[in-house]
C-alpha cells in the first residue's frame, strides 16, 4: 500500500511539471530571457532575446502578449541605416532604443499598437544610422533616465 502511493505521488509530481513545462513554452509572451543582455551606463542590465535574422526581425514581438518584466528584445543589424519600424499585429505599448557604435542615439516612448485590425500604422524612424534597436516594455525609459548619448554595452 505505501509504495503505491508513493508510485501515486511521483505520477502525480511528473504530470505537474510536464503541464508546468507545456504551459511556459505554449506561452506566447517572452519569458526571462537567456540570449544575452544590453547593460545601461549607470542603469540597468537587461536580459534580452536577441533577434538577428530577418525572418525574426519581421516578426519582432508581433502577436506575444508582453515582455517579462525588466526584460527586452534586441534586433542586431550587421550594417548601420536608418531603421523604420511599426507595431504590427503588436498588443502592448513598448518603448524602443535606437543605439548606434555603442550609444543611445534616440528613442520612442509609450508607442502604442493599433486598436483595430484596419487602423493604419504608425512608423518610428531612428533619427541616424542605427546597428541595434532594443524593444523594452512601455515606461522604461523615464524610469530608467535613458538619455541620448548614453553609452550601452551589448552582448
Amino acid at each position: 500500500m505505501i509504495k503505491r502511493s508513493w508510485r501515486l505521488l511521483i505520477l502525480l509530481a511528473a504530470i505537474v511539471i510536464i503541464a508546468i513545462m507545456v504551459m511556459r513554452m505554449s506561452s506566447p509572451s517572452i519569458g526571462v530571457p537567456d540570449d544575452g543582455s544590453v547593460a545601461f551606463e549607470g542603469g540597468p542590465i537587461v536580459p534580452v532575446e536577441i533577434s538577428d535574422s530577418q525572418d525574426e526581425q519581421v516578426r519582432g514581438l508581433s502577436g506575444r502578449d508582453g515582455l517579462a518584466p525588466g526584460s527586452g528584445m534586441l534586433f542586431v543589424y550587421d550594417d548601420q541605416k536608418v531603421r523604420t519600424y511599426w507595431m504590427k499585429e503588436m498588443r502592448f505599448s513598448i518603448d524602443i532604443i535606437w543605439i548606434a557604435d555603442g550609444q543611445v542615439i534616440g528613442f520612442v516612448e509609450r508607442a502604442v499598437p493599433p486598436i483595430g485590425p484596419g487602423d493604419p500604422l504608425d512608423l518610428y524612424r531612428s533619427p541616424e544610422p542605427a546597428d541595434r534597436v532594443l524593444e523594452v516594455e512601455a515606461g522604461f525609459i523615464e524610469e530608467h533616465g535613458v538619455f541620448i548619448g548614453q553609452t550601452v554595452v551589448t552582448n
